[in-house]
């Protein structure tokens, strides 16, 4: 399959305008404002420009935040059904897990869901 020439043609841009470093590893202005107006507009989430970070799709936004929040031992709460990756991406950070049926959590609250579980 050919490069489409809408690509080809930004490529040629970017070549002159000597765009040809990696770019900020939080991701480029122009695209961080664009994900900081919508999540304001349509999420109605009060966000910052600080707030707003670029990754490689969900399983990199995943692991930097487990890795963020989580510290070995700390107890995750993980609802079933889940998206399998998660555990896999959870267990770099060492936690106790706590599993969890997310209709009971949505039948009879989170917390008593928890207290039920520990």
């Amino acid at each position: 399959m050919e490069t489409p020439q809408p690509i080809k043609d930004a490529m040629t841009r970017a070549l002159a305008e000597n765009k040809t470093r990696y770019a900020p590893s939080s991701g480029i202005a122009q695209l961080r404002e664009a994900i900081l107006e919508k999540v304001r507009r349509k999420n109605k989430i009060p966000a910052e420009l600080e707030h707003v970070i670029v990754t490689n799709g969900g399983m990199q936004s995943l692991f930097g935040a487990f890795q963020s929040v989580m510290d070995p031992g700390d107890e995750l709460l993980i609802f079933s059904p889940y998206w399998t990756p998660i555990v896999d991406l959870a267990n770099f950070c060492q936690p106790s897990r706590c599993w969890s049926r997310r209709k009971e959590a949505r039948r009879e609250g989170v917390r008593a869901t928890l207290e039920r579980s520990t």
